[in-house]
């Protein structure tokens, strides 16, 4: 009966967890409601050491280890049963079994631990009230001091054998000890023979350590690196220093998940990693350094990633609060990996003497963030200087002059770089059209619109979601107002133009806006072209989009930051540069519970009431 009492109670108290963690703010995350139940653990462990339930004689075991196994076995039966809850929550929304499986895991080792050590302080106190207390005290203590960060990995989705074989020696030390205590043997031989376990326990725990074994359980593998930053860092000849800015204080989620992934980075020979406080950064004249900012060296190199860089926020203007939706640590860390490792840095110049469109500071940032340093870029003065590495030029108001169009096909002629991005809406100029001629493509001058749902966004028709592909990079962008990318009817035979944004087969292009006449052309219209030529024995890269709107910070927020990705992209494709391409934020959002007031009420009732009432009624059947 009191196995049953205990299970029904156990029932009972995470039904609460479960309706404060998941349903009452409508989450799934599961594993969450497991690492509360964690922390109040030893209140039940403490209940089955000093009361534990009646069971059999147990084989050719001590009656002592007979009590641990049958409160061990009532654990473990309440664990098992507990999973209804998540299978319940199931039907409202994804939960992530993986994950959850094993934050379980770590439960039940934590639980073990603790019941040993009850076994230990029975054969201390003996049993009654000191036992409990006892217990109870050197469990909160081990939690708040040992336990708490190798389970917390658990509960974060990070299985790492180091970690198992942690719980696995603290309770190997609790057998021993109760073992060593009950045999009646010299206090010097016991202490030798105690020592010599430890010693042996250390080296297994520095042995796992040492071999690093993880197991990322979370869905969206927040805990791996992708396969071009281990590249990148597999490719590393030098040491690099990373200094991380980070208070000793524990408690923020993502700020520990930050920590876990610079950890990841230490685990190669040539990445040296160092948690240090703001002063000293500040001291050894790191500039711009703040609480939870990032510096990366090598070499005089230096880069220092601001904390509002390592995460991707939203506001709610309900809650008024800002909430983290993404990790970017791994983009943001990698990239300042290959700046201080760099031979150069590479120089994107922005050409703004014609009133092109100026680029929003958010993309500038992007541009810098990628390791590129931006310049403006005076053509109508001087030749572009050889230091420019990629031009950009978006949209101008008026038309280049000969001389400027002879220095930008000059440039291009010599293996230069650029971006060309030009609205519908501008009058042709003829000299910058001769430019786009020279690299063999032409723009249609009319606005494209796409009929198909799963390329259309918003209620501007005109604005419509759009697979991209470079190098096999395929994402979805947004490109407002956009018009169509030609191959000219001039172009030469050491020119390839091939699109990378295309429409369906069942677009249109009309003259503008408003334009409602039959007077249009159906089919695929590609919206964005990558240009390859062969000039005077060197390779010219070029990408023409058919919209400077791409730009646009509102569009790049609605398309979650892949606009400035692609552009980046884009960037890094006309310089040969392919290692960022698959670096993307990683999301931190969780699943949301679809259920309402109703069904969580009988969900809260038919698990936290109901539920355990059967348990304790089967009890009593039984116990007649």
């Amino acid at each position: 009966m009191r196995t049953h009492i205990f299970i029904a109670v156990f029932l009972v108290y995470t039904a609460v967890l479960t309706f404060f963690v998941n349903i009452e703010p409508r989450s799934s995350a599961f594993h969450e409601t497991i690492g509360m139940m964690g922390i109040f653990l030893p209140i039940f462990t403490t209940w089955l050491s000093v009361s534990p339930p009646y069971t059999p004689t147990w084989f050719m075991l001590p009656r002592l280890f007979g009590r641990f196994l049958s409160a061990c076995m009532a654990l473990l039966f309440a664990l098992a049963v507990s999973l209804v809850f998540p299978m319940t929550l199931a039907f409202f929304g994804d939960i992530d079994i993986t994950h959850m499986l094993g934050a379980y895991l770590g439960l039940f080792l934590l639980g073990i631990a603790y019941l040993l050590l009850g076994v230990c302080t029975r054969r201390l106190f003996g049993s009654g009230t000191m036992l409990g207390v006892v217990s109870f005290v050197l469990s909160l203590c081990l939690f708040f001091t040992v336990f708490e960060y190798r389970f917390s990995n658990f509960i974060k989705g990070l299985l790492n054998l180091s970690d198992i074989v942690f719980f696995v020696s603290f309770s190997v030390f609790f057998v021993a000890f109760a073992m060593l205590s009950a045999k009646k043997i010299k206090r010097k031989i016991m202490v030798s023979r105690a020592l010599v376990i430890v010693i042996g326990l250390v080296l297994v725990n520095m042995l796992s350590v040492k071999f690093g074994l993880t197991a990322d359980l979370t869905v969206g593998r927040i805990f791996s690196l992708s396969a071009a930053t281990q590249s990148i860092l597999d490719e590393l000849a030098e040491p690099v220093y990373i200094y991380a800015a980070f208070p000793s204080s524990r408690g923020d989620t993502h700020i520990e998940v930050a920590r876990e992934i610079l950890r990841l980075y230490s685990r190669h020979r040539n990445v040296n990693l160092r948690f240090i406080s703001p002063m000293i950064l500040d001291y050894e004249g790191f500039e711009n350094v703040t609480p939870y900012s990032i510096a990366v060296t090598q070499h005089g190199n230096t880069k220092v990633i601001p904390p509002e860089k390592l995460f991707l926020t939203t506001f709610d203007e309900y809650e008024l609060q800002i909430n983290i939706t993404a990790l970017n640590i791994e983009a943001e860390l990698t990239n300042a990996i290959l700046y201080c490792t760099a031979d150069e840095i590479l120089v994107v110049g922005q050409v703004l003497e014609h009133s092109e469109h100026s680029l929003p500071p958010a993309f500038l940032d992007a541009l810098v963030s990628a390791n590129f340093d931006v310049m403006d870029v005076l053509i109508t003065e001087e030749d572009i200087p050889p230091e420019v590495s990629v031009l950009l030029v978006t949209t101008p108001a008026t038309d280049l002059t000969m001389v400027e169009a002879a220095r930008l096909t000059n440039f291009l002629d010599q293996g230069g770089s650029a971006v060309f991005a030009i609205d519908a809406d501008t009058t042709a100029p003829p000299h910058f059209i001769a430019v786009l001629a020279n690299l063999g493509v032409e723009l249609g001058g009319r606005f494209i619109i796409e009929t198909q749902d799963y390329l259309y966004a918003g209620n501007n028709i005109l604005t419509a979601t759009l697979p991209f592909n470079i190098d096999g990079q395929t994402r979805r962008i947004l490109m407002p107002s956009t018009q169509a990318v030609y191959l000219s009817d001039s172009y030469s035979s050491g020119v390839n133009v091939s699109g990378i944004v295309t429409t369906s087969p069942y677009a249109f292009e009309q003259l503008n806006h408003w334009d409602d006449t039959d007077d249009y052309y159906l089919g695929v219209f590609t919206l964005a072209a990558k240009v390859e030529a062969e000039k005077a024995g060197s390779t010219t890269r070029a990408i023409v989009l058919g919209s400077s709107l791409i730009f646009d910070e509102t569009a790049n927020s609605f398309s979650d930051g892949e606009n400035y990705r692609f552009l980046v992209d884009a960037i890094n494709w006309t310089q040969h540069i392919e290692h960022t391409l698959d670096i993307i934020p990683t999301p931190l959002n969780k699943a949301a519970l679809s259920i309402n007031n109703i069904q969580a009420i009988t969900l809260i009732m038919l698990l936290g009431v109901i539920f355990p009432a059967i348990i304790l009624i089967i009890g009593l059947r039984q116990n007649r």
